[in-house]
């Protein structure tokens, strides 16, 4: 239960975890990590590439796909994930940007910085109610209000205190 998922899950930015914390994202998939992942019940292997992200490590893609845990691919392995079918059934090339309890804004910065350089033909963003509320978590009220009205490009926000990173401990 509980206490099988705190001790066997790596959503986390500890280490062995498979986030890094970042300024403006908060957790961010940390790149070139395998590890076994659990989740009540349901084991798989977390593999993240060069770039950060599950799945192949292309130069260039025709699809990109953003979103939560239903993109990433919470509790499957990396064939299983709706970017992997979608390019076995199309024939296209994709690169799955999904991360687990990811807002519609994180996903945007995510598409900015990892998405754009592969300069992608098609945009899929899966999109689920509880989007809202991981904003609320990870962005304080008025900098979610000053992002919805800045003009694309012009403002990063910044993540709350507690999901921006942290000078390693020190016993000094």
């Amino acid at each position: 239960g509980y206490v099988a998922n705190v001790t066997y899950t790596g959503y986390h930015s500890f280490r062995g975890g498979i986030y890094e914390l970042d300024p403006q994202v908060g957790p961010l998939l940390k790149p070139n990590v395998r590890r076994p992942m659990y989740w009540s019940g349901h084991r798989w292997t977390h593999e993240s590439n060069a770039r950060g992200f599950r799945g192949p490590c292309p130069a260039r893609t025709e699809a990109v796909f953003l979103g939560d845990s239903m993109i990433y691919g919470h509790g499957v392995e990396s064939d299983a994930t709706v970017p992997s079918r979608f390019a076995a059934r199309s024939g296209l090339s994709t690169a799955n940007l999904g991360q687990q309890g990811t807002s519609l804004l994180q996903s945007w910065l995510i598409f900015e910085r990892k998405g754009l350089p592969l300069r992608p033909r098609l945009v899929f963003v899966a999109a689920h109610p509880t989007d809202v509320s991981d904003a609320t978590m990870i962005y304080e009220p008025q900098m979610l209000s000053r992002w919805l009205r800045s003009a694309p490009g012009s403002f990063q926000p910044s993540a709350r205190q507690k999901h921006q990173p942290r000078a390693r401990w020190s016993p000094a």
